[in-house]
This record gives C-alpha cells, structure tokens and sequence, in this order.
C-alpha cells in the first residue's frame, strides 16, 4: 500500500513512478514516496526537503524524479545520509577548532 502523501509530490500518473506495482501489492508495508533529488547517485546528500522547498522542487514533480521505498527503507536511507552529513560537519567543526579560527585574539594570546 502507498502513503496519499504520493499525490501532493507527483503532477503525472503515479503509477509511472518506479517500484509502484510493489507498492501496491504489499498488504503488509507502507511505501513511501521518496524524492531522488535528496540524494546523489551513489545515495550522498545533495538536498533537503527545505532546499527542495525553497527551489520549488518538492510538490507536483515528474514521476521520473520520484521512486517508491518501504517505509524501513527510506527511514534507513535518510538515517544513513543524515549521519554522513553529521559527520562531515563535525569534521570540518573540529578542523575549524583545532585552526584556531573560533577563537578570539584574546584567547589566541593566551
């Protein structure tokens, strides 16, 4: 079964969408709509839904830029990128700190 939240995300015929004949035959779990622009091809971040928003790009979008996940799934794939995204801030947090640009001349002088 699919999430009516599909409606809101695609202006062409749903059942175009990728994986929308597994979808519809599972009794047993929720598909939800998943937007490939979030993701690169090799599933790193490339935006979010607030960028995706922003640009416009997130409701009433072609078919092709969408797919059909289980619900685990897609909560997997966003809990793995989100994590990758995390890490690669505390990263570069850590690098900034350890540069000495967070901290004030006073601070440098001690």
């Amino acid at each position: 079964m699919i999430s009516s939240t599909v409606y809101a995300f695609c202006k062409d015929d749903v059942s175009k969408i990728e994986n929308y004949e597994q979808a519809m035959n599972d009794k047993e779990n929720v598909w939800h709509c998943h937007h490939r622009l979030e993701l690169t091809l090799d599933n790193e971040f490339a935006h979010s839904r607030e960028e995706l928003q922003r640009l416009g790009m997130y409701f009433k979008r072609p078919y092709f830029e969408l797919i059909f996940l289980k619900s685990a799934d897609h909560r997997k794939l966003h809990n793995s990128t989100i994590t990758a995204v995390t890490r690669a801030k505390l990263a570069d947090s850590a690098k900034r700190t350890w540069t000495g640009r967070h901290h004030s001349e006073e601070s440098k002088a001690k």
